[in-house]
């Protein structure tokens, strides 16, 4: 009993020092001494930012996502995969709300969509030279906006920029982490095992000719291989009423992670992470920071302290990750976007 009570008193020490220790709200990133500190970027944030409602979403009354406004006329820049083909859309430039909405652009590389509301005379994002800066260096981006109001998040560039590599591919299956064999638990419903033939019960032997007995053997075996490919998979199974194995083989098309579970939640990591972009892998370039961001704060416009852009917010992607497209790139697509179809 004796040391049942250290132990308490010993923990309401370690308690009591863990408070002591932790920052004060108010001077966290999100709290008001450093709300004040950078409310100079609000201005700077209202005359780049696009707010996106959706009627299918709280009714319309409620922001679905952000976009990047980067013409004077209204061209707006936003993730391709949150527009909906039969989406009915509202945007706000400003304390301007505008109706007539069009999806003029969508480019699968980047998933980028441009759209063009009728507007004149818009300030608009000022790009910075470059996004080659020091990480460490401090960045602004949209917190949850406002009709009058475009408050902000803050936090630093974490990483140089870089290629982020497609999202692994996979048969779509569980494995029956109690066995010492690879026996299928769960053909989930997205996976290029369903539709193939793949049933649970299932043991996989093979893959592609190759011999597989372990999870990690089959993990490596997709490590070269891309969603869309074809692989040969054999697995033994033992039919009802029957007392042997019989191997049967099927060709299986496999499927990014991305496709076959969306925007929930596949490690520990991802579960303590809220909700993140649906597609969150496969960029050619982006810069990467620390402002925390959902879903529907992606495609708003990342500054610098002199507000000038910086790049766009293009995903969520872990609890301490945002990606973002480099500014020389929003750039280029501007030209290759919007300015092709202007020249004569």
């Amino acid at each position: 009993m004796k040391y049942l009570s250290l132990f308490f008193i010993v923990a309401g020490f370690v308690t009591s020092a863990n408070a002591q220790n932790q920052l004060k709200h108010e001077l966290r990133t999100n709290g008001p001494m450093t709300q004040e500190a950078f409310s100079p970027l609000e201005q700077s944030l209202f005359d780049s930012s696009a707010v996106f409602y959706d009627e299918s979403f709280m009714n319309g009354r409620r922001p679905a996502f952000l976009g990047t406004v980067v013409s004077s006329d209204g061209h707006i820049f936003t993730k391709a995969s949150e527009l909906q083909d039969d989406g009915v859309y509202k945007v706000r430039i400003g304390k301007t709300l505008y109706k007539d909405v069009k999806v003029l652009k969508k480019n699968d590389e980047w998933d980028l969509a441009l759209v063009k509301v009728p507007a004149e005379g818009l300030k608009g994002s000022r790009f910075a030279e470059s996004s080659s800066i020091e990480n460490g260096t401090w960045l602004v981006t949209n917190g949850p906006p406002t009709r009058r109001r475009r408050k902000v998040r803050v936090g630093v560039l974490s990483a140089k920029p870089r290629m982020i590599e497609p999202a692994p591919a996979s048969l779509g299956i569980h494995l029956d982490e109690t066995k010492n064999e690879l026996i299928i638990s769960e053909v989930l419903e997205t996976g290029g095992a369903l539709t193939a033939g793949l049933l649970v019960g299932d043991k996989i032997l093979k893959i592609a000719d190759a011999d597989i007995s372990s999870p990690k053997e089959l993990v490596d075996s997709f490590k070269d291989l891309e969603a869309g490919e074809v692989v040969n998979v054999t697995v033994a199974r033992t039919a009802e009423g029957a007392e042997e194995e019989e191997e049967f083989s099927y060709d299986v098309e496999l499927k990014s992670i991305t496709e076959i579970y969306g925007d929930k939640p596949m490690d520990r990591n991802d579960s303590m992470s809220g909700k993140f972009s649906t597609r969150r892998h496969d960029f050619p370039r982006v810069i990467q920071h620390s402002i925390y961001a959902t879903p529907r704060s992606i495609g708003g416009p990342v500054l610098l302290l002199d507000g000038t852009c910086i790049g766009m917010n293009i995903a969520r992607a872990d609890r301490v990750t945002t990606f973002a497209i480099p500014v020389e790139e929003l750039q280029m697509l501007i030209k290759k976007m919007i300015e092709s179809d202007e020249s004569p």
